[in-house]
């Protein structure tokens, strides 16, 4: 397609798919029925579309498009004119990123005579008001939903730091995980997990503290000090001054747990 010409439909247009799944929890099928929706409504609006391929990021978030190897293939094929395309089509714009990457990935197409469009729109033309306002409106929305998980997951972190235990995520140095109970919450069981020291690495975080309390040592020099202990087992080596830095500004080692902070958009 002509980058000066108009989108029309009924013509016999090429297409890419391109599908995402940003997380290693969810339906390892979950691209294929992505595309396996596309090639859905091709059928059901009678188009006579041409296939020429597929990408797909599997187990990524869509917050960095450098981490994303078959969207970064896909971009750099179109740019090199490894492939011929006149459509580039995603199940929904999410799928893509949020809604200011959208729209400049968008642009990017359109300047190499390509059109972006997602299966969850019945394919609306991206290049009249109608098409654009259905697509401001669809990434308004997949905002607010983002904001609105990101809210409940603040909320369940809270909730678990109020119980005691821990709110998720790798546990800090000189830490490990045991589980303290499981409860039975909407038909499913949860693991709650607490803090409980680790005697392997307890020592080496307790030895910085005593650096910098008895010896006035800096993150710097702490990291020196431990690189060079013989008594620190070389397999948790080498330290940085940055990861020092980070335990004497942890409140977990004196005790506090920093709530997360709940806030309403």
């Amino acid at each position: 397609m002509a980058k000066s010409s108009k989108f029309d439909r009924h013509q016999p247009l090429k297409f890419v798919m391109y599908g995402r799944m940003s997380s290693d929890d969810q339906n390892p099928r979950s691209p294929d029925q992505q595309f396996e929706t596309i090639r859905n409504e091709i059928s059901r609006q009678g188009l006579s579309w041409q296939e020429v391929s597929v990408y797909q990021d599997a187990g990524i978030t869509g917050r960095v498009f450098s981490k994303r190897p078959g969207f970064v293939q896909l971009i750099d094929d179109i740019s090199k004119g490894n492939i011929q395309t006149d459509l580039v089509i995603v199940e929904t714009s999410e799928r893509i990123g949020r809604h200011d990457d959208t729209v400049g990935v968008r642009t990017f197409l359109r300047k190499q005579g390509v059109l972006l469009l997602d299966a969850n729109s019945h394919f609306a033309d991206p290049t009249t008001v109608e098409g654009q306002l259905y697509t401001t409106m669809e990434s308004w929305r997949g905002k607010q939903e983002s904001e609105i998980k990101g809210y409940m997951v603040a909320r369940g972190k809270r909730d678990a730091a109020d119980l005691k235990t821990w709110p998720g995520g790798p546990p800090p140095m000189g830490y490990h995980l045991a589980v303290d109970r499981i409860e039975n919450r909407a038909r499913k069981q949860v693991v709650l997990n607490k803090l409980v020291p680790n005697p392997e690495t307890r020592p080496i975080v307790e030895k910085a503290f005593e650096l910098a309390d008895e010896k006035g040592y800096g993150a710097t020099l702490i990291a020196k000090t431990l690189n060079c202990d013989a008594t620190v087992p070389s397999e948790f080596k080498p330290f940085h001054a940055n990861t020092i830095d980070r335990w004497l500004k942890n409140e977990i080692y004196v005790g506090r747990m920093v709530r997360c902070q709940v806030t309403a958009s």
